[in-house]
């Protein structure tokens, strides 16, 4: 499963989740980061348990995210250039935002 970074969206023809395809099956949801960690991670448990994931593969925020459900759902990841401190490196990004 391919999960995006912030103020991203699941694009099944981006590169990245091209190249993975060459690896297997790959699966992926839009996430809205704006909804808070724990929406998301639960979100990400959810759909993972329903397809049967067995591998969580995340960029920049998703790298933190798919650290987190991974460890819940007793599964491997690969973080690609993860957010290691996204409460600290977006915070810029926290205020009015448009859509």
């Amino acid at each position: 499963m391919y999960l995006h970074g912030y103020g991203s969206a699941y694009k099944p023809g981006s590169e990245k989740v091209i190249a993975l395809r060459n690896l297997g099956k790959v699966h992926g949801i839009s996430l809205d980061y704006a909804v808070g960690a724990q929406a998301c991670i639960d979100a990400v448990i959810e759909y993972a348990m329903s397809e049967d994931i067995d591998l969580l593969v995340g960029c920049s925020m998703g790298g933190w995210l798919s650290s987190h459900a991974a460890s819940q759902l007793g599964l491997p990841f690969v973080a690609l250039n993860p957010a290691i401190r996204p409460s600290e490196s977006l915070l810029k990004y926290v205020g009015t935002v448009v859509n």
